[in-house]
């Protein structure tokens, strides 16, 4: 992994005010958006999203709101309703998208599918649970150890435990990560941190109910897990694989649950063969590339 620069892109209006945006590729294409984990922004996809544009697709890589270059939150709102926003602003509003969640946006996208089948073509999951699936008790514990941190003024203990749990993993010790890895999750956590205190309202994604709909998933699902992720994601994949329609999954080695940023070609490559079998314009074989985001 090389190092993170400053990304570029333009800034698009939702419904409460404005999304900062990469775009890539021919705007023709076939789109595809791609939803970044709520310990990153969008410039972890940098180096996917410039291989799926090479391939001839459409790339859209948002900073959900709270996040990177986009506003805090002035009220209550949801993700889902600011990415179709986004899709209306870039004309992306008469055409399905191939559709990527990561983490967090994981329950973004799947709410987003079930509530909008006609405009999601294909879903993946990358390191997702969905709402109403159980945590393992790794990510509970590392839940309340933030929350102590954090009420004894420990922000940087609390970065730590964010880098070990989600950067690392339950099954390797921090050492095993590039030191730029874990300075892009230090520098993302801290802003987060810092938003969070000055955030005037909250996203009200995560529909309870969306484990029980599985079934309803009208697109084909590609659901990719880690090696060192927490046990929970190899469970909720499972469940995904048995519960939703024509499931197709993919395993990446050597990576926990910023997956898309330790083996980039690996995550890369299931989403090009997952796209490339239903895009609605041609998708062309491209070079592995583990350069990072600009």
């Amino acid at each position: 992994m090389g190092d993170l620069g400053q990304a570029t892109g333009s800034t698009e209006p939702h419904a409460g005010g404005q999304l900062h945006v990469r775009a890539y590729g021919d705007r023709n294409a076939q789109s595809v958006v791609l939803l970044h984990a709520g310990v990153a922004d969008g410039r972890a996809w940098e180096p996917i999203a410039q291989r799926l544009a090479d391939a001839g697709l459409h790339v859209l890589v948002p900073d959900l709101r709270g996040f990177g270059r986009s506003p805090d939150p002035g009220g209550d709102f949801r993700h889902a309703d600011d990415v179709l926003a986004m899709l209306d602003a870039h004309g992306v509003d008469d055409r399905p998208i191939a559709l990527v969640g990561w983490s967090m946006s994981g329950t973004i996208a799947l709410d987003l599918a079930l509530e909008h089948p006609d405009r999601v073509l294909v879903l993946a999951l990358v390191c997702s649970v969905p709402e109403g699936m159980p945590r393992s008790r790794a990510v509970l514990e590392s839940w309340e150890r933030e929350d102590a941190l954090l009420e004894a003024g420990d922000v940087e203990g609390a970065i730590r435990n964010d880098v070990a749990t989600w950067g690392a993993g339950p099954t390797r010790g921090v050492d095993a990560l590039a030191p730029e890895l874990v300075a892009y999750m230090e520098g993302v956590a801290r802003d987060q941190y810092a938003r969070g205190d000055r955030a005037t309202g909250e996203a009200l994604d995560g529909d309870r109910d969306a484990i029980d709909r599985l079934g309803e998933l009208a697109c084909p699902l590609l659901v990719v897990t880690a090696e060192h992720d927490t046990p929970c994601q190899e469970e909720a994949a499972m469940v995904l694989a048995t519960a939703a329609p024509h499931v197709t999954t993919a395993h990446v080695d050597d990576a926990a649950h910023l997956a898309p940023l330790e083996q980039p070609d690996a995550v890369g490559d299931a989403l090009l063969a997952f796209i490339g079998a239903h895009a609605a314009t041609s998708v062309a074989p491209t070079a592995r590339t583990s350069t990072a985001a600009d």
